[in-house]
């Protein structure tokens, strides 16, 4: 608590802060916070009481969201992207086989 109050103001940024152990925390021990959001006003982002933001573009959202299909998402085969499947990359126990086929490192 005595970090909190050696400043005379502090300001957190973070994502989604009301599922935040960070927010019970404060809540916990009574500490006061005002929340407030990023908001877009013409050219300029300004901090506005989070009450008082306008409401997401849903629709524009999900229009910038592209959701990849393809057999690099398989989770059943011996190439499945994992903390497994790297270890097999770095034993050399996958990749290589076969030179004409890519093997995607990300």
């Amino acid at each position: 608590m005595a970090v909190f109050q050696a400043f005379k103001e502090v300001y957190v940024l973070t994502y989604l802060f009301e599922s935040q152990e960070q927010k019970y925390y404060y809540d916990l021990y009574e500490l006061d916070y005002e929340y407030y959001a990023v908001q877009k006003q013409g050219g300029t982002y300004y901090l506005v009481n989070h009450s008082n933001k306008s409401p997401y573009d849903k629709q524009l959202m999900k229009s910038l969201i592209n959701i990849y299909e393809g057999k690099l998402n398989n989770i059943d085969d011996e190439n499945s992207l994992s903390y497994s499947w790297y270890e097999k990359i770095r034993k050399g126990l996958i990749g290589g086989e076969n030179e004409d086929e890519p093997l995607y490192v990300f």
